[in-house]
């Protein structure tokens, strides 16, 4: 009977041991533990003039000075001590039809998530045969958490 009673309750700290770990398991991998982060747009367009694929995060005046080097351009007013900026270029394509966009920020207790969509034309679309350089800068609360891209590739239908 003792031996009975001892293998149950072994059975019983079994299934609470799995189940507690299945909940965990997806608790961490559930995305609903980031809470999303407001930023503001800053530049977006086809004539990013970075022809290399990059993300950037610019936390000082020295990178953003690096980075805009348009001479026609205005210079960003970014108040460094609380914001930075965040640019992402999808590099040089020999048409038009591409675009890339930061969609959300995300942030956790040790990371902030960037969700980038890129956006590729389909294979039978007519196109300006025109370099094109597609990026997108915002400006954004200044973190000093892991920063982490997501990249959702889509294909536009002509």
């Amino acid at each position: 009977m003792c031996s009975m009673r001892n293998k149950i309750i072994y059975g019983m700290v079994v299934v609470v041991l799995i189940v507690s770990a299945y909940f965990l398991i997806i608790k961490l991998s559930d995305d609903s533990q980031y809470a999303n982060v407001p930023f503001e747009i800053v530049s977006t367009g086809n004539y990013g003039g970075i022809k290399q694929k990059n993300n950037i995060i610019i936390k000082n005046q020295q990178e953003l000075l690096d980075l805009w080097s348009k001479p026609s351009s205005e210079l960003l007013e970014v108040d460094f001590e609380t914001e930075m900026i965040i640019a992402i270029f999808m590099g040089e394509f020999g048409s038009g039809g591409y675009s890339t966009e930061i969609i959300t920020l995300e942030e956790d207790v040790d990371n902030l998530k960037v969700t980038i969509e890129n956006t590729f034309p389909a294979d039978n679309c007519y196109l300006p045969l025109i370099p094109t350089q597609p990026s997108h800068i915002i400006k954004t609360k200044k973190t000093d958490k892991e920063i982490k891209f997501k990249e959702i590739n889509k294909i536009h239908k002509c």
